[in-house]
């Protein structure tokens, strides 16, 4: 019977076609597609793998006389195929082919000719066979103008998707749906459309069939075509004209701040924004019909130990998820899962936001799931130890269905004292007497402490941690301050810090330097576990001498992803008056120190109006020069 079948879709004839798309498959033109032959050898089964689709769609394109054609990669198809030839009413066309981008493994074919406008069928040429499939119509004009929630889904409950679709209308100003169902069982395309039927503000939906195999995972995605094909064809034939996409899985809801990511991309000159995310949960879920009980408002738990990890993270972080302007993308923009890519396969740093986690970031639920990878879908009971209480999620869902949506978990993980809470974003109005403006791991604890040992000083840390516990409490008689990193600044300023009036001082360090210390200390926290702290207050406790030097390379990228972070800050701090600059070998010398050096102390203490005094270093800090790159 096996075989049968396999005579079968080698024919052609055992291949279901979606509404709505032309397909070709390969069987038409007697050939298949291998997985990549340099991939690593793997016990995992291959029959996720498309070996039949050659075109996913053929499609007109919104420029007069030219039709699209888009597919998996071709370079592992066999025996080759050589070009494809299109014609139409007897007539040759020109076609241009070329990957669909660089780094992604699809391919696209541009065709043009007279008169392509009139034609209704193409037909294609390989190897001496020959395939005709019908022109499908642009689905421009259907959200020319939309904001757009973008997802790809098989099977998902159909109470999922219509709480998925309310909340990004109620919160993220959608008001356009774009899914593509990836060969659901449990229902067809118009279910999912009769589901989100009658929400308020939403104008356009349109489900589109894709039952393309997801692929198979590792090797860098290269054999996995379905979600990027499906990114690739939606910005193609549905959202050119689209005011904007918000790209998110069912089980992912962005949170923010007060301002749609999309409003907030608008008022920038960037193409698309990348934003984090971070787990939440609903406690105690063993079965399948727990899980199934569950909804979005359910999970309102996260783990302290993603947030504010005291050693290795046994939280897996959330890749990020985007929002992007179709008109502002170039043409060979990459749309990947989780990011934008580049000229270089690398995520664009040119065109890209990446939004601090206080403006905008998304919450990934875990029991919106069905365990299609694994059962992380079960969960452990409440531990005050291990979870804390996302109220910015709480409050995002009462927007949405009402304080009676979370009053229950507010009574039991809010309200109690001494109940862990924790807010990513706001509500939260610190009032400071000045900053401390910096990069990450450039000298700002060790100056905030010392600083913070002056009777006249009150030091509460950096500004994104004080932000997530939700609590300032200023110390009368003193000048409070927090260090501000600069991808933090727009949250500080949205927030009520000042950086245009407030008095600023401002650490500089060797950028190469910060770069170092970044991966130093990434390399230490994976080799020595909870023994690695990033200051020791006792040289003598340091378990281990970190010497490692990244390649010049990774130290480039470090650079590149923080470049446009001080951009950024020149509207926010305006012509500020008020502002001293200190370089962090002023501070520290060439030599391991406990106090800082006493012009450059001074020199601060008069700055702030405060009389000189000795600021002592609790924590030990070497100046040294910047290692060079191996």
């Amino acid at each position: 019977m096996a075989s049968v079948w396999t005579w079968l879709q080698r024919l052609g004839t055992g291949r279901k076609r979606p509404d709505g798309l032309s397909t070709l498959s390969l069987s038409a033109f007697r050939a298949a597609r291998t997985p990549s032959a340099d991939r690593p050898p793997t016990s995992e089964p291959t029959v996720g793998f498309d070996s039949e689709t050659l075109v996913f769609d053929l499609f007109r394109d919104t420029a007069a006389n030219r039709v699209v054609a888009l597919g998996p990669r071709i370079d592992t198809i066999v025996p080759a195929l050589g070009p494809l030839r299109f014609r139409a009413g007897g007539v040759e066309l020109d076609v241009e082919a070329r990957p669909a981008r660089s780094g992604l493994p699809l391919m696209r074919w541009i065709v043009t000719g007279p008169d392509l406008d009139r034609a209704d069928r193409i037909e294609v040429t390989a190897r001496g066979r020959r395939a005709e499939v019908a022109i499908q119509p642009s689905g421009a004009s259907l959200f020319s103008g939309r904001r757009v929630l973008f997802t790809l889904s098989q099977d998902n409950h159909l109470a999922w998707i219509r709480d998925w679709v309310e909340y990004h209308v109620r919160t993220e100003g959608i008001d356009a749906l774009l899914l593509y169902d990836n060969g659901s069982k449990r229902y067809a395309p118009d279910d999912v459309a009769a589901a989100v039927a009658g929400i308020d503000g939403l104008a356009q939906v349109t489900v589109v069939s894709w039952p393309f195999p997801y692929g198979l995972s590792g090797h860098n995605g290269q054999d996995r075509f379905c979600q990027v094909g499906a990114l690739e064809h939606a910005r193609r034939r549905f959202l050119p004209l689209a005011r904007g996409i918000l790209n998110l899985d069912i089980d992912e809801v962005a949170v923010n701040g007060g301002s749609p990511v999309l409003e907030r991309l608008e008022a920038t000159a960037s193409a698309a924004a990348v934003f984090s995310g971070f787990w939440a949960e609903a406690p105690a879920i063993a079965t399948p019909a727990e899980r199934d009980r569950v909804r979005h408002r359910d999970c309102l738990l996260g783990r302290l130990d993603q947030i504010e990890p005291s050693g290795p993270r046994t939280e897996t972080p959330c890749r990020p998820k985007w929002a992007a302007i179709p008109a502002r993308l170039a043409d060979d923009a990459g749309l990947a899962v989780h990011a934008i890519l580049g000229p270089d396969h690398r995520p664009d740093p040119d065109s890209v936001w990446r939004v601090g986690e206080g403006t905008v970031h998304f919450r990934h639920l875990r029991q919106i799931n069905l365990g299609w990878k694994s059962e992380r879908w079960k969960s452990d009971a409440y531990d005050p130890g291990r979870h804390y209480f996302a109220a910015d999620l709480a409050d995002q869902f009462d927007r949405v269905w009402g304080p009676d949506a979370t009053r229950a978990a507010r009574r039991l993980w809010q309200e109690p004292a001494g109940a862990p809470v924790r807010r990513i974003i706001g509500p939260f109005r610190p009032r400071f007497d000045f900053v401390l403006l910096c990069l990450q791991r450039s000298g700002s604890h060790m100056l905030g402490s010392a600083l913070g040992h002056h009777p006249r000083v009150a030091f509460h840390g950096e500004f994104e941690p004080l932000r997530r516990r939700g609590h300032y409490a200023a110390q009368s008689g003193k000048l409070n301050f927090a260090a501000v990193m600069y991808n933090q600044a727009e949250t500080a300023a949205s927030l009520g810090v000042d950086l245009s009036s407030l008095p600023i001082i401002h650490l500089v360090r060797d950028p190469r330097a910060v770069a170092v210390s970044n991966l130093r200390s990434a390399l230490s926290r994976r080799e020595l576990g909870r023994a690695h702290r990033a200051h020791f207050r006792d040289p003598a406790a340091i378990p281990a001498q970190m010497n490692y030097v990244p390649p010049e390379d990774a130290i480039r990228d470090w650079m590149a992803k923080h470049a446009d972070d001080f951009a950024r800050l020149r509207p926010l701090i305006g012509d500020n008056p008020r502002i001293l600059t200190v370089d962090y070998g002023e501070l520290t010398g060439s030599g391991d120190i406990r106090e800082l050096r006493p012009e450059p102390a001074e020199r601060i203490c008069r700055f702030l109006g405060i009389e000189p005094a000795p600021l002592p270093v609790s924590i030990v800090k070497s100046g040294g020069p910047v290692p060079e790159a191996e």
